[in-house]
């Protein structure tokens, strides 16, 4: 029988006052409420994700909570997506990247992981990098195609290692 991998990377940034969505003085505009353990978003991503699950990874041993309203508000502000989709020069993993390092230079702490996978849908088999986002409220794992500026709901084949 095939093991099936499933890898998510937490990304990391810094915090930055040059960022537009800061105010003045470098506060951040989006509320903070709490702690989500490491170990608790891997309990979410094994009962969320399918597959077998070998490779999560993250990289602190806790994260701020923020909730699925606070992301979407970061998406509709963030311009990721307009970023022109170049297959092999800046394609799905590029955005996917770049995504994650606004948003956690915007809101510090938040919990973003980084998914390179292979999924399938009526049309064919694809590999694909998305974003991962926790709601720390509710417990739920959200995907989101930055490319394509969607949240998705995948049939995930495998997912795999992503060396950044």
């Amino acid at each position: 029988m095939r093991h099936i991998a499933i890898t998510i990377l937490v990304i990391l940034a810094g915090c930055s006052d040059s960022n537009p969505l800061y105010p003045a003085g470098g506060d951040t505009p989006y509320q903070i409420r709490g702690e989500v353990a490491a170990d608790e978003l891997r309990v979410a991503i094994a009962a969320q994700i399918p597959g077998r699950l070998w490779n999560v990874h993250t990289g602190d041993p806790e994260y701020r909570k923020y909730g699925i309203d606070e992301v979407m508000e970061f998406i509709v502000a963030d311009d990721t997506d307009e970023i022109e989709y170049r297959v092999n020069d800046f394609d799905c993993e590029d955005h996917a990247l770049v995504l994650a390092g606004r948003m956690k230079e915007a809101m510090p702490g938040i919990p973003v992981g980084f998914m390179w996978c292979v999924y399938y849908d009526a049309f064919g088999v694809y590999p694909h990098a998305f974003n991962v986002f926790y709601d720390g409220y509710t417990g739920k794992l959200y995907i989101f195609d930055a490319a394509s500026d969607r949240f998705v709901t995948p049939r995930i084949i495998v997912v795999f290692l992503v060396v950044m």
